[in-house]
């Protein structure tokens, strides 16, 4: 679908610059002087992290943790017929760092799939613009 607009056999138009942004250049300034202040999830990301099948291919929530991994670190509580937990309170501190984590590259994954379907219509419209 890109090939045609991407891989042409003319040589390429000049490329124009994108236009700077202030009031974003100060949105990500203020971000970055309380680091831990940002949210997580925030309802902004909600519109270019909705993909249609992001939860079937995993990008919306951290597996859930096996029973070989919970017995291989605290093998003294493993039991066969409790549902798969970890112990400790750092392990488990660990666990929802890591989960949220995970969760931030699934929205950045999904970010990224938004970013390409944009790209394609932006590339459409350029096309356009050129003829």
């Amino acid at each position: 679908m890109l090939d045609e607009c991407f891989l042409r056999s003319k040589p390429p138009p000049p490329r124009r610059g994108l236009p700077f942004f202030p009031d974003l250049h100060t949105e990500v300034c203020r971000s970055w002087e309380k680091p831990f202040s940002a949210r997580v999830h925030s309802s902004a990301t909600l519109h270019y992290t909705n993909v249609v099948g992001a939860a079937e291919h995993g990008y919306g929530v951290m597996p859930r943790v096996e029973q070989t991994l919970t017995s291989y670190l605290s093998p003294g509580v493993a039991s066969s017929l409790k549902a798969p937990t970890l112990p400790t309170k750092p392990l488990r501190t660990t666990l929802a760092l890591v989960g949220k984590g995970y969760s931030s590259a699934g929205q950045a994954g999904a970010c990224l799939h938004t970013m390409a379907v944009l790209q394609a219509y932006q590339a459409d419209l350029l096309k356009e613009l050129d003829e």
